[in-house]
């Protein structure tokens, strides 16, 4: 039976209760809000993933997770995105840093030497965000942005899985690797 899994990096409570209270700041007619338990920052989605899948994906979080110590992300600001074309969700985007791009590539190098997981990857260019919201078939907002200052300390890299639902997605963290904590991989 397969899976629908992504890599994560989840939020500490305090944050994803900072991010729904700026909900009130966007009155959209038709939104779907992101459960609060639900908010991360999605660090690779790869799709229905078979049991050894799943294994092998342990493994490759493990030595990605030993190189790296904890470090701070900062949320930079709320936009309506994409900013190209009508938007369709709300993202807290996160500002640029290298510790967080190269856990990322880290990760991407290694996926990459999979064959089940070489094709998943996505092409274009990592922008790291967390989605608060997304829509359908909106009318034309007014571009509106909000800043935010909240920062928290990333400690792990999880897989996630996501059930789907009528009333929406529900995530599950199947594993944590946990950052800088040498394990032996057997």
């Amino acid at each position: 039976m397969s899976q629908r899994i992504f890599l994560a990096i989840n939020l500490p409570e305090e944050i994803k209760e900072k991010l729904v209270f700026y909900q009130k700041y966007f009155p959209l007619a038709k939104e779907r809000w992101t459960k609060k338990e639900n908010l991360h920052l999605t660090l690779f989605f790869l799709g229905n993933c078979q049991k050894e899948e799943v294994e092998k994906l342990k493994h490759i979080v493990l030595k990605v997770a030993s190189l790296f110590n904890p470090f701070k992300v900062k949320l930079q600001e709320i936009i309506l995105a994409p900013s190209q074309g009508k938007p369709r969700m709300i993202w807290a985007t996160v500002e640029k840093n290298g510790k967080l791009l190269s856990l990322y590539q880290e990760l991407k190098n290694l996926l990459s030497k999979e064959k089940s997981f070489f094709w998943r990857l996505e092409k274009r260019e990592y922008f790291p965000h967390i989605t608060l919201a997304r829509f359908k078939k909106e009318k034309v907002l007014r571009a509106r942005k909000l800043e935010l200052n909240l920062e928290f300390e990333t400690k792990s890299i999880d897989i996630m899985e996501s059930q789907l639902s009528k009333k929406g997605a529900n995530y599950f963290c199947l594993f944590r690797g946990i950052l800088k904590k040498t394990l032996e991989i057997k």
